[in-house]
């Protein structure tokens, strides 16, 4: 199996970006960043685990609708915008459009599934200020689940697990006398 990382980008056609022009509308009117000319959503897949045909057949067949959607590997079509970054899940979320997308390709190959990262790229025009761009920035991304990635190609997209040290347990506080207990209570940090 190989074990070069591809990338490929998917954008929606002019008459079909209907999610941009919302986001486009959303900054104006909700965050009302007026100096904002025209977004732009291009979904980012980053691939393990591909040949070249199998990479050409997803591109075709999964990544993209070919009626609807732009397709290329070259970023230069979209760092020539006033305002760019990429956004994507935190490690350990669930990543839907990444999963279907490795469903898909094993089922279109009849072979292993491969490893696939999904994220956003969004892509801005307009002469804002650094305050609008992290207002942006901070309106889309939610820290909880998901951060701002580099626009660089990744060295790896294998999630490293993280083994979790083992939960203490605490025996024979249930006997503790009101003062040992509040002693306790306050040594380990509890509330």
């Amino acid at each position: 199996m190989p074990n070069k990382i591809r990338r490929v980008f998917v954008e929606k056609k002019a008459t079909f970006k209907v999610e941009a022009d919302h986001l486009l509308s959303d900054i104006t009117h909700n965050l009302n960043i007026t100096a904002v000319k025209d977004v732009r959503i291009i979904n980012c897949y980053e691939c393990l685990g591909f040949d070249d045909a199998t990479f050409d057949l997803a591109k075709a067949n999964v990544f993209s609708e070919p009626n609807t959607d732009n397709v290329y590997e070259d970023t230069a079509l979209f760092t020539g915008a006033d305002f760019v970054f990429r956004m994507g899940l935190l490690p350990g979320q669930y990543d839907q459009r990444a999963d279907s997308a490795m469903q898909c390709v094993q089922l279109l190959t009849a072979g292993e599934r491969p490893l696939i990262r999904a994220s956003k790229v969004i892509a801005i025009n307009g002469d804002l200020s650094d305050a609008e761009k992290e207002k942006i920035k901070t309106h889309l991304i939610n820290v909880v689940e998901s951060c701002e990635l580099d626009l660089a190609l990744p060295e790896t997209i294998e999630m490293d697990a993280v083994v979790p040290d083992d939960v203490m347990v605490f025996d024979g506080f249930t006997d503790f006398t009101e003062a040992e207990l509040s002693a306790f209570k306050d040594a380990e940090g509890f509330a």
